[in-house]
């Protein structure tokens, strides 16, 4: 008789992420400021069930309002102006 165990499918950061219309370096940020975890070195991932799901969604879905895109500045940035060597610092005598 053999004995098969059932492994517990777990939800991934990139799923999660995926379901937060987030990329995941983005969802990881949010969760390192705001959800530190205790067993750090590991791979973020959740039971399907876990309640702490619907709270990363809320915040991601609150950061996103929070923080508008930015608007691509129209300045620019203006070179130094050229300055011109007197004929001592040329070296010509």
């Amino acid at each position: 008789m053999t004995t098969q165990t059932k492994e517990k499918e777990f939800i991934t950061l990139k799923q999660l992420a995926d379901r937060a219309n987030v990329k995941p370096p983005a969802l990881r940020r949010i969760l390192r400021s705001r959800f530190p975890r205790k067993d750090k070195g590991h791979n973020y991932r959740w039971e399907p069930n876990d309640p702490q799901i619907e709270l990363i969604l809320e915040t991601v879905k609150d950061s996103k309002a929070e923080k508008p895109k930015a608007e691509k500045s129209k300045l620019r940035a203006v070179p130094k102006p050229k300055t011109k060597k007197t004929r001592a610092e040329k070296g010509v005598a």
